[in-house]
Parts: structure tokens; sequence; C-alpha cells
């Protein structure tokens, strides 16, 4: 999988077990390349072009771009929205008959209510799946003893639930010790995640770092650890 910015001159592989580390000098640089990262994952048009065997993919349905990794949350909305979607799918193809009879108790239930009331109501007899998970507030089981456990159940979520393969966080190495890093990186290299830190300045590195350098004129040092 290969990340392209044509005019900054940065053409970004991603390989298994090997963590990438954009270091980018120029303070003007770096909003840029944050910018247009963040833009295009939220699905508008950008400079940035991700690739895998020549073929282009949409940022926005493969990345996300972490701005505080201590803020991260299995309960934001890209993440629950498909927990629903395949929680509703597989009760249509596993559990239909169960839940027709559920729908029905439901429905009955609230009609009763209804017919009780002195207000004229009405209520669709069409109860989606969806509604049902909704309704019971499904949702991560979220207990952390820290908070890199807490960033790599996010990581492990947005994999297995959204199918993401790539994870921008800005100034990752900032927020987690060494041995924590250890952890995370271990997380990623198995589930085949890839994972690039964001940073102006150029952190040391640890076993499993890439690193990438653009330089205030523009010029690029590519170097593994």
């Amino acid at each position: 999988m290969k990340l392209v910015n044509a005019r900054l001159g940065l053409e970004l592989e991603f390989l298994e077990n090997q963590v990438l580390n954009l270091t980018i000098e120029s303070p003007e640089r770096f909003s840029e390349v944050v910018y247009n990262l963040g833009k295009q994952v939220e699905g508008e048009e950008g400079e940035f072009i991700l690739s895998n065997a020549e073929k282009e993919l949409l940022l926005e349905k493969k990345a996300v771009v972490i701005a505080n990794p201590l803020g991260v949350t299995c309960d934001e909305k890209r993440i629950v929205s498909q927990i629903y979607k395949n929680l509703s799918e597989k009760i249509s193809s596993d559990y239909s008959e169960e839940y027709a009879a559920v729908n029905q108790q439901i429905l009955q239930f609230v009609e009763k209510i209804i017919n009780s009331s002195e207000y004229n109501l009405t209520l669709d007899v069409d109860f989606q799946a969806t509604g049902l998970v909704k309704y019971c507030n499904v949702h991560m089981n979220s207990c952390y003893d820290n908070f890199a456990e807490k960033f790599i159940d996010y990581l492990r979520a947005v994999k297995m639930i959204c199918n993401v393969d790539i994870v921008f966080v800005l100034n990752l190495k900032q927020y987690f010790s060494i041995e924590e890093l250890k952890e995370i990186y271990k997380h990623c290299f198995y589930t085949k995640l890839y994972l690039m830190n964001l940073e102006g300045i150029k952190t040391d590195p640890i076993e499993g770092d890439r690193y990438v350098i653009l330089d205030k004129d523009l010029c690029i040092l590519d170097l593994s650890y």
C-alpha cells in the first residue's frame, strides 16, 4: 500500500511489521499535510493518493486521523454505526424468526399503550432490527487499566469493525512510554494495521521504526531501524 503526495515529493510505502514516522521540519508543510489528510479522511478532495497494487483507494474508507491518542473512544459514530449495521444484518440472516416474534410482541405492547392513550397516535409496523439494537444501547465494553490499553482497543475496533488499514497519529511518541509503544507496535504488526506517526521534530527510534524526514528545504531522508 502506498501514499503519494506529488507536490511535496512524498512517496510513502506501508510495509508489514514497520511503523512509519513522517517527520516534517517545516511547520507550514506539517500543517498542510495534517490538514489535507484530515480533509480527505472526512471525504473531501485533497492532494494525497492512496493506492494498493496500482488501484486507487479512498482515504475516507481506509484510514483515520487521530489528533489526540488519549481522546479516542470506541463509542465514536463510525464504529457504533458499523456495529449496528453488522448486528442488524446478523439478525436478518441468522435470527429472522426469533426477531419476527420479538417484533410482534413489541408492536402489540406499543399498540396497547396507544389504544389506552387520549391522543390520536399511530406507529410504524415495520420495526427495523437497527432500532432494536439502538434501543438496547449496544456498545463496546470499555474498562482499561491505562491509556495504552484504551488506544490499542480503539485500534482493534477500527481495524476489525470498520475495516480500516491505516491510522495516522499526531505526535504518537509524546503520549506513551517505550514499553507501551512496543505493545502498540506489536498489536499493529499482529493485526496488519499500518500505523503512521506524524511529527515536527524527529523522536528517538525504537525497533520497528522507519523514518521519512522532510526537511525545511523539502529534501527527503529515509531511515529504518
